[in-house]
């Protein structure tokens, strides 16, 4: 009996006084879990071990209109225990059907002192009485009449009792007899430390500190966390138990047992407390229960004694749920919606009147709607979950059409803030965003950004076309910032709203406008200046998305690399605080794009899973095509194959090449087909890539270089002429910004010049010194391979062997194509063997046709000549003569160097 001392040293001394004919009344007072029960239990072994007869009777609601009834338990005791009182106990047990107290004279209750005195001349008597409330009133009086003549005795008569201070306590009689008095506390924090030492045979400070806190120090409350704590439960660990202390079943059983030790009026304070939560005082309790104040204040005074609240609040959230547990739904939903009725009409904050409504799930009137969104506004953009359910509930219940427009704006603005993705809200949201829309609401343009972003083209087809027709009820700035959205990303769709106005030099600078400015090619430093000054200022909220997203594209598209990946590196980062899954998916598919651009293979990959993984595939619509695409082309460039063939196979939306996200998608699809030797195929992707780009006016090479991935196409086709006119018309292009831009079309012009390796090599000298400082290492890598090779084939052997070693350091701190370090370590060799370097390029070029190629990447793969025949469905024969013009072309002494010949070929062009 922890801290329980005292209590026991003062029964034990009344129990030997007792002994010693010293007789007397003890009253022990403590809260429901106190340890009352325990404390008499031992006081009856103790007494029993020194010859006492005890006498135990424990009141009952049932009895508690029983006359007697709890001293027939008594004298049924002494029935039991002394000879001769048999028959007197049987007579009171009649008597007492005779009538109520007002039937029991005072020569009654006389008789029955003189009956338990005379019991203890011949042996000392311990009578205990617990749960004194429940005693039916001629018990009571009877124990009173008892406590007066029992000072020269050998009775002990201890009652004990939950405390109550009111004067209509059926216990009161018995107090007013005096004696001595006990009060029962609960435990301090050093008494529930020796407990969970005690049970877990070790000291723990923190299980310690939080069984306090859950448990207000009420001994039962802090046993029963225990019992959960220490609950076997299927595949729970330890640490899982301790997360979870606190809501377990023993837990919520001790709850409810000590509140049913109290009367209706406690239970229904506690339940008002609960309710009330942190905003509970007794004024808001007396308010919401309609009771006289002073009662309230004295039952709120018993609950605070449990532990089960502290300062009239209920001490924990699931000591507030247990005492709710049981409790009706429709009394929670009455008590919810009075409490925020009550709240309002203080003055309370939108939030916390929310919360009510929220539990009440009924918001009947309109000022109720109004705090719903007023509650959602302020929330959003630290806890959007709750900020989602107000207007959720808003939502079911607004009848008005204003008032659901509104709703419906924020609740697909929030949408972007949750931590996880619904497919059926964000359909429901779309589905009434389409209705508002058809509607011409003045809502219209939040809620066509909203459906641009969802990436639906249907949806957005269908949006557009009726905001086009209703175009002149929609403010000016409204619908430029709409056209030029449209315009960049959604371009086949331009003719159905309106071309964008030509922007003003002194315009102020939106991350759309920014963005057109790029792919349009008329961008300059004072537009990155304000794609700068607009992520600066970023902070992830449902209206800033769109800037944020065209301000980071304007920089990727810009070959501003750099600023790009550091501006959404610290945006991603806001977005990971609020939680948000829809901002960190499309953040992480741009870092891919960013990082895909700077040949950082490894980092492209993790976050385009990342993207992949934060939303599902359905929710991304054709905006897919971004995190997609990088992995399909980061798989290609890595040699991927495998990896590379999964994600070619993943379905895309049929519209998705009405789009922007088409032009990356047909670019990587058309990498994947080079790499496997699907030249014709390839072609194809990358000239449509560039007839969408063409008919959109976002001809720009930095959004996608089509023409020199068609160059190398055509220069595996054969078609020398075709891929030397690609490469210069795209030299021919590009402006300003350079580094990147220009750096390819250098190192291609090289691959298709047609005079001396000097020229050649010199071309890759400028393409090397454009692309490092475009910190594109993939790019730069091949430039390397192909110096390695020039030189070779100028027979500077010195300076060839330093590419090895430069491409060593270029690619040490990231996965830069492992094809790419193989090619500048093998440069050397190849040429010091006997191969002929200068073959690599065109005038002297070794094409080989599909059908060798095919045939000489399955045997660099190991596969014998008779497993390619049945493979390709051909003969052993045709395999042997594929192989041999394949010898022959790339200048290799025999199969085994096939692989390092491939991927020279391939990596030079």
């Amino acid at each position: 009996m922890v801290e329980r001392q005292e209590p026991v040293r003062i029964l034990r001394e009344r129990l030997a006084a007792a002994l010693q004919g010293q007789g007397g009344l003890v009253t022990v007072a403590g809260p429901a879990g106190s340890g009352r029960t325990t404390l008499l239990a031992d006081l009856c072994s103790t007494a029993a071990q020194s010859g006492a007869t005890v006498l135990y009777a424990a009141s009952s609601t049932s009895e508690r209109d029983l006359p007697l009834g709890v001293l027939g338990q008594l004298l049924s005791e002494a029935a039991l225990a002394a000879p001769g009182t048999e028959q007197a106990a049987r007579r009171w047990s009649t008597g007492r059907d005779g009538g109520g107290p007002a039937a029991l004279q005072r020569s009654s209750a006389d008789d029955l002192c003189a009956l338990l005195l005379d019991l203890a001349t011949r042996t000392p008597l311990l009578i205990c009485v617990d749960d004194a409330r429940q005693t039916d009133d001629a018990s009571l009086l009877c124990l009173a009449t008892l406590a007066q003549r029992i000072g020269g005795s050998r009775v002990l008569l201890v009652v004990a009792d939950l405390p109550d201070d009111s004067s209509s306590h059926p216990a009161t009689p018995l107090r007013r007899a005096g004696g001595r008095h006990i009060e029962l506390e609960v435990l301090s924090r050093f008494g529930v430390s020796e407990i969970v030492a005690r049970r877990t045979g070790r000291s723990d400070d923190a299980l310690s500190a939080r069984c306090h806190a859950i448990s207000g120090g009420n001994p039962a409350l802090v046993h029963a966390l225990l019992d959960d704590w220490e609950a076997p439960t299927a595949g729970d660990t330890e640490t899982a138990s301790r997360a979870a202390l606190g809501y377990g079943d023993f837990f919520r059983q001790a709850v409810r047992s000590c509140l049913g030790r109290y009367d209706d009026g406690v239970v229904g304070v506690a339940r008002a407390a609960a309710v009330l939560g942190d905003s509970s005082s007794a004024e808001l309790v007396t308010a919401l229960l309609g009771l006289n104040p002073t009662r309230v204040g004295q039952l709120l005074g018993q609950l605070n004694r449990t532990g089960l609240a502290r300062q009239d609040k209920p001490c924990h959230t699931a000591v507030r749920d247990a005492i709710l547990d049981d409790a009706a739904p429709a009394e929670i939903g009455w008590f919810n919606r009075q409490t925020a009725r009550l709240l309002h009409a203080r003055g309370a904050t939108a939030e916390r009147v929310a919360r009510h409504l929220l539990a009440a799930d009924d918001p009947g009137h309109d000022w109720m709607i109004d705090t719903l969104c007023q509650a959602a506004d302020e929330a959003v953009s630290d806890d959007a979950g709750f900020a989602h359910r107000c207007l959720e509930l808003a939502r079911k219940h607004g009848a008005d059409c204003r008032r659901l427009a509104d709703v419906l704006v924020r609740l697909t603005g929030v949408e972007w803030q949750l931590p996880s993705f619904s497919m059926a809200r964000s359909s429901a949201n779309v589905r009434g965003a389409l209705a508002e829309i058809r509607a011409g609401g003045e809502h219209t343009p939040a809620l066509l950004r909203y459906l641009l972003r969802q990436g639906s083209f249907a949806d957005v087809a269908e949006a557009v076309t009726v905001v086009g027709e209703n175009a002149d009820v929609i403010r000016p700035a409204d619908l430029q910032e709409l056209r030029l959205l449209v315009s960049v990303s959604y371009p086949t769709l331009v003719d159905h709203l309106g071309y964008p106005d030509q922007i003003g030099p002194n315009e102020e600078r939106t991350g759309a406008a920014i963005l057109h400015r790029v792919l349009t090619q008329q961008a300059d430093e004072h537009d990155l200046a304000a794609a700068d000054r607009i992520l600066l200022a970023a902070q992830p909220t449902s209206d800033s998305f769109d800037q944020v997203e065209s301000a980071l594209l304007a920089l990727i598209y810009a070959d501003e690399l750099g600023r790009a990946a550091a501006a959404c590196e610290v945006v991603m980062d806001r977005a990971a605080r609020v939680g948000s899954a829809a901002w960190r998916a499309r953040l992480a598919a741009l870092h891919a794009e960013t990082t895909l651009r700077k040949g950082d293979l490894a980092a492209t990959t993790a976050q385009a899973q990342l993207a992949l993984a934060h939303l599902p595939e359905e929710a991304w619509g054709v905006a897919v095509g971004g995190p997609l695409s990088c992995l399909l082309l980061t798989a290609t460039m890595d040699g991927d194959l495998a990896a590379a063939v999964e994600y070619a196979a993943l379905p895309v939306p049929d519209d998705i090449f009405r789009t922007r996200f088409g032009l990356h998608y047909l670019y990587a699809r058309g990498e994947y087909h080079l790499a496997t030797n699907r030249s014709q195929a390839a072609l194809a992707d990358f000239l449509t890539c560039g007839e969408l780009m063409r008919g959109w006016g976002i001809d720009s090479p930095s959004l996608v270089p089509w023409r020199t991935a068609a160059a190398r196409a055509n220069l595996r086709l054969g078609k020398s002429e075709q891929a030397r006119w690609l490469v210069e018309e795209q030299s021919s292009r590009t402006g300003w910004p350079v580094s990147r831009s220009r750096g390819t079309p250098l190192r291609h012009r090289a691959a298709v010049a047609d005079t001396d390796t000097r020229y050649r090599s010199a071309l890759l000298h400028q393409a090397f010194d454009e692309l490092i400082d475009g910190r594109d290492r993939a790019e730069s890598g091949r430039a390397l391979a192909g110096l390695g090779h020039a030189y070779q084939t100028l027979g500077e052997h010195r300076r060839a062997r330093t590419m090895p070693r430069r491409a060593d350091r270029l690619t040490e701190a990231q996965r830069v194509t492992p094809m790419l370090a193989r090619l500048a370590a093998t440069s050397a060799e190849s040429g010091s063997a006997g191969g002929d370097a200068d073959g690599a390029y065109l005038g002297d070029t070794p094409v080989l046709s599909d059908a060798e190629r095919r045939v000489a990447t399955l045997a660099a793969a190991g596969l014998t000549n008779r497993e390619i025949a049945v493979k390709l469905y051909i003969t052993m024969s045709t395999v042997e003569q594929h192989l041999t013009r394949v010898y022959r072309k790339l200048k290799l002494t025999g199969r085994d160097a096939l692989p390092v010949g491939l991927d020279r070929l391939t990596a030079i062009a």
